[in-house]
């Protein structure tokens, strides 16, 4: 008699589990908690239905330590597992958007996150 395979969630912590930035996860309920426009807006940028979510969510214990990592790991991924990325706040993304600098309604990719920087 065979057994039922238990589900476990994965996570994982970067750059390592103990000292890290970013904590990343699959996010299975993510298009069930959309709006229905934007549904339309990641449907039209895949092309289709996404084959699986993924959540980066940033720890901000040094200023914008999290913001930079979550930007360079998100582009690191979307250059081998082709998609978008959705930053919650206004805007989805593809690899050419984030790899050339564009300019969207709040700044550049993940800027909306970024905390501004007093000098002096």
């Amino acid at each position: 008699m065979a057994t039922p395979i238990e589900y476990v969630k994965q996570t994982w912590r970067y750059p390592d589990r103990e000292d890290y930035t970013l904590t990343i996860y699959f996010y299975d309920d993510m298009l069930t908690e959309y709006e229905p426009e934007n549904i339309t807006s990641v449907t039209e940028a895949l092309q289709g239905m996404p084959g699986v979510s993924l959540a980066i969510e940033m720890r901000r214990v040094s200023a914008n330590k999290g913001v930079n990592d979550a930007s360079a790991f998100a582009l690191r991924l979307i250059s081998f597992l082709p998609g978008v990325v959705d930053d919650t706040y206004s805007a989805i993304w593809t690899l050419q958007e984030i790899a050339s600098f564009a300019i969207k309604s709040d700044g550049g990719f993940l800027d909306c996150y970024r905390t501004i920087q007093s000098g002096g």
